[in-house]
């Protein structure tokens, strides 16, 4: 008697074992003598905003993503259906990532649609923050890139190749960014490890690349003509006598405080980097020639006061008229090449 129950079990577990097969062998990678080649194609749809202090971007889009699957491929006339409808979970998928993603990511609930060659479609449809590097040193005439990278981080480059579908790539003629403008859209294929110890492999990755250019009107506006203009202002120092030398620190004085609440004022427009901008540059000519203004008020008035009155004129006389000329050639120099 206890021989049949052993057998009968034994039955219903080799019975139940053949029904989970089919199953279990969908979710794992199609085996066709080789990786299975995975195109990706981002579409962006519109833009929230770019926060240059905290290096990301937001922006809504759809990402579609496609491979074959032999397994799955079935006949319309048997099914009567043209395509079948998976959830995810049920059949295998490469389970696509988006690396830089700060805040948001791809929906996990998203249908797998099948057609009759067994090829298989996921819409995703996202809006995410995105990191990105971006560098100043040319700011407000600085170019920056927006990636978009996308990457199967639990299979290596030996199971999963990605390719890019440019068919389905590309950039909505209605998106757009307050202080930007929108220019080249590249894509690339990329081979990276970012885990030497979970990966012994090379992870394929797929980077969309999107070029934009910023406006400088708001900034040469609001910024850097005031400044020049309120670094002129010094030199009615120059105009006023020699032997007064308390309204002439007082009008280099207060240039001096007001260029530096417009100093204070800029620097929330950008992270804390390192390096030297081209408005620091522009900031540093013009704090350069309202001290030279400065140091000019005193020598001169040092004059008078010793019975140097003559050598006090000469030198107002001169420097009225180089410090300006040496401003002018200094900016220029630095402003023209940005604007032609």
């Amino acid at each position: 008697m206890s021989r049949i129950i052993w057998v009968l079990c034994a039955l219903v577990f080799s019975a139940s074992a053949a029904q989970a097969t089919p199953l279990t062998g969908l979710l794992l990678p199609p085996s066709s003598g080789g990786p299975v080649k995975v195109t990706v194609g981002l579409f962006y749809l519109d833009f929230a905003s770019i926060d240059t202090v905290d290096q990301n971007f937001r922006a809504s889009g759809e990402l579609y993503v496609s491979w074959v699957d032999p397994r799955l491929a079935f006949d319309p006339k048997e099914t009567h259906a043209t395509e079948h409808v998976y959830r995810k979970g049920a059949i295998w998928d490469p389970d696509l990532t988006i690396v830089n993603a700060v805040e948001g990511e791809l929906p996990h609930t998203n249908d797998l649609d099948v057609d009759p060659t067994g090829k298989v479609t996921q819409l995703f449809r996202f809006t995410i923050t995105l990191a990105s590097p971006f560098h100043f040193a040319l700011f407000p005439f600085d170019r920056q890139t927006l990636p978009f990278i996308v990457e199967s981080l639990n299979y290596s480059k030996t199971d999963v190749v990605l390719q890019i579908d440019k068919s389905m790539t590309g950039l909505d003629k209605r998106a757009s960014l307050a202080e930007w403008t929108i220019g080249d859209f590249n894509s690339k294929i990329e081979d990276v490890r970012w885990n030497e110890s979970y990966m012994e492999d090379d992870s394929s990755r797929a980077v969309f690349d999107l070029g934009v250019t910023r406006t400088p009107r708001y900034y040469l506006w609001k910024f850097v003509f005031p400044m020049f203009v309120i670094t002129m202002l010094s030199w009615i120092s120059f105009l006023i006598e020699v032997k007064d030398i308390t309204t002439q620190l007082t009008t280099s004085i207060t240039v001096v405080l007001v260029l530096i609440a417009f100093v204070i004022t800029l620097d929330f427009s950008l992270p804390r980097i390192p390096y030297v901008t081209w408005m620091d540059y522009f900031q540093l000519i013009c704090f350069i020639f309202v001290i030279l203004a400065v140091i000019e008020n005193i020598t001169a008035h040092q004059l008078f006061l010793q019975k140097h009155e003559q050598a006090a004129v000469s030198v107002r006389n001169i420097t009225r008229v180089v410090i300006p000329i040496a401003f002018f050639i200094c900016q220029a120099g630095l402003i023209l090449p940005k604007l032609l």
